[in-house]
């Protein structure tokens, strides 16, 4: 005689009730332990990094430094090798609405960050960098500097 199943297609197809009352009881005590870890884990500081993609190395170089200081990076999306094929191959028009796209993102990755860590290499802000340092401080969060001494007049905070 074949067993009666439950339809829990949306998991996995058709199961039997032996299968589905073995999904539960194993999957049961996680449904209880993983709230209960995350309960009692600090969220670690989230901080983005935001510069010129001109600086990829110290961009490398401070997501390593910002991990090992237990911190989540968020940063730009580059690989110079594989960068440069990709991009070669698109129209202007492309690169634009590429360029968009990932701006957006980056500013996404702001509202995500608890703070920013700005990557100004011999003081040097770019117009991108520029607009997610204002966003960023229209979002309320933290602006670092890589070089506290070479930030310019314009991007100041008010003493």
């Amino acid at each position: 005689m074949l067993e009666k199943k439950r339809d829990l297609t949306h998991l996995a197809g058709t199961w039997t009730d032996q299968e589905t009352d073995e999904f539960e009881q194993n999957t049961a005590e996680f449904s209880m332990v993983i709230p209960l870890f995350f309960l009692n884990l600090e969220r670690p500081t989230i901080v983005c990094l935001c510069g010129s993609t001109r600086f990829y190395d110290v961009f490398s170089k401070l997501n390593l430094e910002e991990t090992l200081a237990g911190k989540i990076v968020l940063s730009i999306a580059s690989n110079r090798e594989t960068e440069n094929a990709i991009f070669a191959a698109k129209t202007q028009s492309e690169l634009e609405e590429l360029k968009q796209k990932l701006e957006k993102l980056h500013f996404q990755k702001i509202d995500l960050a608890d703070e920013i860590l700005v990557v100004n290499v011999d003081g040097y802000v770019g117009e991108s960098a520029t607009r997610e340092i204002l966003y960023a401080r229209e979002k309320q969060k933290c602006v670092r500097w890589l070089e506290p001494e070479n930030i310019p007049e314009l991007l100041k905070e008010p003493s």
